[in-house]
């Protein structure tokens, strides 16, 4: 049996809500829950790559490895050598390169930015 094709979206929204939960990580001084939530959006990133997705004919596995995976990986490094030293602008980069994928997959109307507001109230972000 084959198993069920990768729908995209919904690790795409499991992304957002990682990234989200990254953004108030930094702002808060947790750096290790900054480092958990950057693993978590590897690992949803990997099932995308992995499962070499084509939708539409365009290939969103090979895009996530070329862009999404090099952009996480790179955030990777940056905190394990730098902290939360410049973490605004390494999260900017992050968001601007999900952005540009969305361009070139096709989807420029799916546009994401640096969250306004918490909308995980219920999780304690502060280290």
């Amino acid at each position: 049996a084959n198993a069920a094709p990768v729908e995209v979206a919904h690790h795409m929204a499991r992304i957002q809500a990682h990234a989200e939960k990254l953004w108030w990580a930094g702002q808060g001084g947790n750096l290790e829950l900054a480092k958990f939530y950057r693993h978590e959006i590897k690992e949803e990133m990997e099932v995308i790559a992995q499962a070499r997705v084509v939708d539409d004919g365009v290939p969103v596995g090979e895009h996530m490895q070329v862009y999404g995976i090099r952009a996480i990986d790179a955030l990777k490094e940056q905190l394990a050598t730098q902290g939360l030293t410049g973490f605004n602008d390494h999260y900017e980069t992050l968001i601007n390169t999900c952005n540009s994928c969305h361009a070139v997959t096709g989807h420029p109307y799916l546009r994401m930015r640096i969250p306004a507001t918490d909308r995980f109230s219920g999780q304690v972000f502060s280290y």
